[in-house]
């Protein structure tokens, strides 16, 4: 297979995505949205707030809403990968009560849903293929939970940057500086900047703005007025927000609560 492509479907909310070639999601490693990847090929390596790891070829991952997580691909037209995102789903409460946290998985009966969602991915969307995707997505989902639920995955241990990172998870909303967050993990604010960066692809002032924007549209999607949400979220001023917001999502804070 030697050029790029895109297949892409959508049913009930749940979009797939089955690709080649250079990622579109490079800057949103935080999403409002739950995300399944199945890494195919690519030479990559999966980065989540507590580790990463190298990936090896048909792998899938997933990545509850509001989870951090980053993909460093260093062969991008080799990049090969399915990709499904869906919101919270009814039919899935119960499943997803059981998956609050990333699993990374090479389980032969997961991957074999996932395999059967690229078999029905291409082609014209017909009612009965796009029911077969949809059946394969809620049996991936559930096969998923019930290998999660019979394993235990290895907690790695945290070094001083993804300590900082937890904290900033549970402080993202309050006044978080920088030369404060290194003095409290013991390391200099230089070493915290260059190492944030390099261990997780992004600086830690756009992680605290990613991390502050998608609890913003979840409270714009509970029905909070834009005017409450800015200082709930840890701004001081409602501008600031409003670039950001509008920056992240393409749409002002305004339009989010009235769709």
């Amino acid at each position: 297979m030697d050029v790029n492509f895109a297949k892409e479907q959508q049913y009930k909310h749940v979009y797939f995505r089955y690709s080649r070639g250079p990622s579109l999601r490079k800057g949103h490693e935080i999403h409002p949205h739950h995300e399944i990847i199945y890494y195919i090929d690519g030479d990559a390596t999966f980065i989540s707030g507590n580790s990463s790891m190298v990936l090896e070829k048909k792998t899938l991952i997933f990545v509850p809403k509001g989870y951090f997580h980053n993909f460093n691909i260093k062969q991008q037209d080799k990049y090969v990968r399915l990709t499904i995102s869906f919101p919270d789903i009814q039919i899935l409460d119960e499943v997803l009560m059981g998956v609050r946290d990333i699993i990374v998985t090479r389980n032969s009966d997961v991957i074999s849903f996932a395999e059967a969602i690229i078999k029905n991915i291409d082609g014209a969307p017909f009612t009965a293929q796009l029911l077969s995707l949809y059946a394969s997505f809620l049996s991936l989902m559930s096969e998923l939970t019930k290998h999660h639920s019979n394993s235990t995955q290895p907690q790695p241990e945290k070094n001083a940057i993804s300590r900082c990172i937890s904290f900033i998870d549970e402080h993202f909303t309050e006044n978080i500086v920088v030369s404060d967050l290194a003095k409290k993990h013991f390391v200099s604010k230089s070493f915290l900047f260059t190492e944030f960066k390099k261990s997780f692809g992004i600086s830690i002032h756009k992680y605290i703005t990613q991390r502050r924007m998608i609890y913003a549209k979840r409270l714009l999607d509970e029905g909070k007025k834009p005017t409450d949400v800015y200082s709930l979220c840890g701004y001081s001023d409602y501008s600031t927000f409003y670039k950001a917001y509008t920056k992240r999502f393409g749409q002002s804070p305004k339009a989010t609560k009235r769709g």
